[in-house]
C-alpha cells in the first residue's frame, strides 16, 4: 500500500511533468547550442551575471528575443539569456490570413489591441495558448493572434551550424518565410479555374486544363500560389493539384543486393538503358559512370527536402544523415557524421571528381576542421542537405563559388563503378 505521503509526491511529479511535456509543445523556438560551452546570463547584456553553461549540442527552448541574445528555458524549469548567435533555432512562422487582425496583449478576445497586421504578413512564433498563437512583431514586441485569421506556413532557422549564417539577417524581425525550391504539379479536373487572390470570390485569371503543368510558388493554407508555364501567377485551391507520377526505373545494383529500384519525377525511362530520362542532366565525360548517374537521380528526387538537425529520414535531413541514406540506398554504408564520412573511402582529387563521390567542407578557410558534406553531380555541382538561407534542406550548390570554394577540404569515392 501506498503511503498518503509518497502518494502526493508521485501526484506532485507527474503534474511536474505534465507541465514540461505541455511547456515542450507549445513552444515553437527549438534550438541547439553550437558553441562549445555557452555562457548563461541573467539578463540581455554581455556585464550580466553568468548563471550557468551549456555543452555543445545541449537542446533548448527560445521562449523571448531581444536584440541579438535569446532568453531560453533549460534543464526543466531554469532560464537565462545567451548571445543569440551561439544556438541554431527553428522558428516556426506565423502568415496573417485577413487584413486588419487584432494584435492582443493577453491570448484573449478581451484582452486590449495593441496593433494590426495585414494579410500575407509574416512572423516568428514564439509561443502557442490554445487556438492562440505569440508572435513577435516589427518592433520587437511581442502579441498574441487567434488561429481563425492565422497560419502556420514553414520553419526559419536562425544561427550558425555547417558553417553557413542561416539566420539570413541581422536579428528577427521583419522576418520572410524562407524560399522555397520550385515544385511542379498537375492539375486534377477539367476546367479548374486560376484566380488572383486565395478566396472564391477573387476574379478567375484563366482556366485550366487537366494534366496542365503549374510551378507551386508558395502555400496559403488550403491555396496555392502557383505559375503556368506561360507565366502567368495565381491561386489554385490544393484539392485540385496532383504529384507528377514518378517514373520507376532500374538502378545498378550492388553484388548480392537483389536489384533496386530509383524513382526519377516526371520523364520517361529510357529503353533498355536502365538510366533515367534526366540522365542528360548530368554530365558525360570521364568524372561520371552509370553506378554514378543513378545516384544522382536518385538523390534529386529528396530536392526540397527540410534540413533538420540531426535528421536521417526523409521527415528531415541533416547534411551527413543525407548522405548515409542515400548511399544506403545502393547498398553502401558509410559512417553516420561529416567527419567521418571524410575519412573513410578512398581519397580522391579535386581534379579527378566523378558524378557520385562525397565531397567534405571545413568550417572554413581557417578552420579546417571538417563540418559538411554532399555529393558530386558533375559540372562542379553538388547535391546537399544545407541550414543556410533559412534553411534550404535538400539543394544543389556549385563547389567553386562562395564560401563553399575557400571550404573545400576533399573528397573520398565509396561508389564503385
Amino acid at each position: 500500500m501506498i503511503k498518503p505521503h509518497k502518494a502526493l509526491i508521485a501526484i506532485v511529479a507527474l503534474v511536474g511533468v505534465f507541465a514540461i511535456f505541455v511547456s515542450g509543445v507549445f513552444a515553437e523556438g527549438r534550438g541547439v547550442v553550437v558553441a562549445e560551452l555557452l555562457n548563461i546570463r541573467s539578463g540581455p547584456d554581455k556585464e550580466a551575471q553568468v548563471t550557468g553553461r551549456l555543452a555543445q549540442g545541449v537542446e533548448v527552448r527560445v521562449i523571448d528575443t531581444k536584440d541579438e541574445w535569446y532568453q531560453i528555458a533549460y534543464d526543466q524549469s531554469s532560464t537565462g539569456w545567451v548571445v543569440a548567435e551561439y544556438l541554431k533555432v527553428d522558428f516556426d512562422v506565423v502568415q496573417a490570413t485577413a487584413d486588419d487582425v487584432n494584435i492582443r496583449n493577453s491570448p484573449s478576445t478581451d484582452a486590449p489591441v495593441t496593433t494590426q497586421v495585414q494579410k500575407f504578413d509574416r512572423f516568428i512564433m514564439l509561443d502557442r495558448f490554445n487556438d492562440w498563437f505569440k508572435i513577435k512583431l516589427e518592433n520587437g514586441e511581442s502579441g498574441w493572434v487567434n488561429d481563425q485569421y492565422a497560419i502556420i506556413t514553414g520553419v526559419i532557422s536562425r544561427g550558425l551550424i555547417d558553417g553557413e549564417d542561416a539566420r539570413g539577417q541581422s536579428t528577427i524581425r521583419n522576418v520572410k518565410e524562407p524560399t522555397k525550391p520550385a515544385v511542379k504539379m498537375a492539375i486534377k479536373g477539367k476546367n479548374v479555374n486560376f484566380r488572383s487572390d486565395p478566396d472564391l470570390d477573387a476574379p478567375i485569371v484563366a482556366t485550366l486544363e487537366a494534366d496542365s503543368v503549374v510551378t507551386v510558388l508558395d502555400s496559403l493554407g488550403e491555396w496555392r500560389r502557383v505559375k503556368t508555364a506561360d507565366g502567368q501567377a495565381g491561386y489554385i485551391n490544393k484539392m485540385f493539384l496532383k504529384e507528377i507520377k514518378p517514373v520507376q526505373v532500374t538502378a545498378a545494383a550492388p553484388a548480392g543486393s537483389g536489384g533496386k529500384t530509383v524513382i526519377v519525377k516526371g520523364g520517361s525511362a529510357k529503353s533498355g538503358s536502365g538510366a533515367s530520362s534526366n540522365e542528360e542532366n548530368v554530365p558525360a565525360g570521364n568524372g561520371t559512370s552509370k553506378a554514378g548517374s543513378n545516384l544522382v537521380a536518385y538523390a534529386k528526387q529528396f530536392m526540397g527536402i527540410r534540413y533538420k538537425w540531426g535528421g536521417t529520414t526523409t521527415k528531415g535531413f541533416d547534411c551527413s544523415g543525407y548522405t548515409q541514406y542515400v548511399m544506403r540506398h545502393f547498398g553502401v554504408s558509410i559512417p553516420r557524421v561529416s567527419r567521418d564520412q571524410a575519412r573513410g573511402g578512398t581519397a580522391v582529387k579535386k581534379a579527378d571528381l566523378r558524378v557520385g563521390d562525397i565531397i567534405y567542407f571545413a568550417k572554413s578557410a581557417t578552420n579546417r576542421t571538417v563540418n559538411h558534406v554532399g555529393i558530386y553531380i558533375g559540372s562542379g555541382n553538388f547535391i546537399h542537405s544545407s541550414s543556410g538561407g533559412g534553411g534550404k534542406g535538400v539543394t544543389i550548390s556549385n563547389l567553386n563559388s562562395g564560401s563553399y570554394a575557400k571550404r573545400f577540404a576533399g573528397a573520398r569515392r565509396y561508389l564503385k563503378s
